[in-house]
């Protein structure tokens, strides 16, 4: 069993993906308010494939060889949107060692 990923950027050489981890233990959401600002609540809804509400971590960047492996779920456009400027926000306040490596590709 892997954590599910939500992909953020990929290299301009298409050789890398730099992605976020998302998990299902939202309870932490809602019980500590400093974890609103580390985290993106993306709920589950018949478009998403979720199996249930989940908590996107901005904070940690990872980044791997780009992989043909299948989506597992999906996220409107919208709610990607909203998403991402929020993880920008949080990278901008405390970056990852990776936010400089990917933070033109997200404009």
């Amino acid at each position: 069993k892997h954590p599910a990923m939500i992909t953020v950027a990929v290299s301009e050489d298409n050789q890398y993906m730099y992605f976020l981890t998302l998990t299902s233990q939202t309870d932490k959401y809602f019980e500590r308010p400093e974890y609103k600002q580390m985290y993106f609540l993306l709920k589950k809804t018949e478009y998403n494939m979720l199996r249930k509400s989940s908590l996107v971590n901005l904070r940690n960047i990872y980044k791997e060889r780009v992989t043909n492996d299948p989506p597992v779920a999906f996220v409107q456009p919208d709610e990607y949107k909203k998403l991402i400027r929020k993880f920008k926000e949080c990278q901008e306040a405390k970056p990852d060692e990776y936010y400089d490596e990917i933070k033109e590709l997200l404009n």
